[in-house]
């Protein structure tokens, strides 16, 4: 959003800043998404130099009407899949990035969602510290702009060891389900034509690996 406001004003006058505030605060009020629509009030906050919360409080309140939380209510709902919650804890927790392996993120490359999930995740590593209205900004004309925009409303209430425990919950499951996968098409395969000795070795270490899951 900034990224296209920002032409349209000059910061180093106060009627740019007030400008600013004419053309942003209007769209940020309207975003349902509490965890967005504070990220950006913050934002426009430190483009601004306000510091003052009651200031700031004036511009854009913390709480929407009833209104707009009933009209947050109407929009489309998404069910929650280990992949789908992965990503939204990702999204609003991009420090999590640091908990993805190479390997790891090859494995789910027949998951749904695979993807988004590669993308978001080479994005959190080349741009540490990015927010989740700068991703948001950065996907905005793509085909995953919808899917990350429910996403980052999603409401996880939970502190933060109990964020990265349900974040390595579901990226072990997802791990868990490929190789569960593989294995099932290595034995299918093994009764219908026989295995090669490589792939016998490959059952072996899937099955180990999938125990080694399961414990950790």
């Amino acid at each position: 959003m900034f990224a296209h406001l920002n032409p349209q004003v000059d910061f180093s006058t106060k009627e740019g800043r007030g400008k600013l505030v004419a053309l942003a605060a209007p769209l940020i009020r309207q975003i349902p998404g509490e965890a967005l629509r504070l990220s950006l009030r913050n934002t426009l906050a430190q483009k601004l130099g306000i510091f003052d919360e009651s200031q700031l409080e004036s511009l854009i309140p913390k709480q929407v009407e009833n209104h707009r939380a009933t009209s947050a209510d109407s929009q489309p709902k998404m069910k929650q899949t280990p992949m789908r919650v992965l990503i939204s804890l990702l999204l609003q927790n991009t420090h999590l990035v640091n908990r993805i392996t190479e390997s790891g993120l090859m494995a789910l490359r027949a998951e749904a969602g695979y993807d988004l999930l590669e993308k978001l995740t080479a994005l959190c590593q080349t741009r540490e510290g990015i927010t989740i209205g700068q991703i948001l900004e950065h996907f905005r004309d793509t085909e995953y702009y919808r899917a990350l925009e429910i996403l980052a409303t999603w409401e996880h209430l939970l502190d933060d060891t109990e964020i990265i425990n349900a974040f390595s919950q579901n990226y072990r499951r997802l791990n868990i389900q490929a190789i569960e996968r593989d294995i099932e098409m290595l034995i299918a395969k093994e009764r219908s034509e026989g295995l090669t000795e490589q792939e016998r070795q490959l059952l072996v270490t899937l099955l180990t690996s999938k125990e080694e899951q399961k414990n950790s």
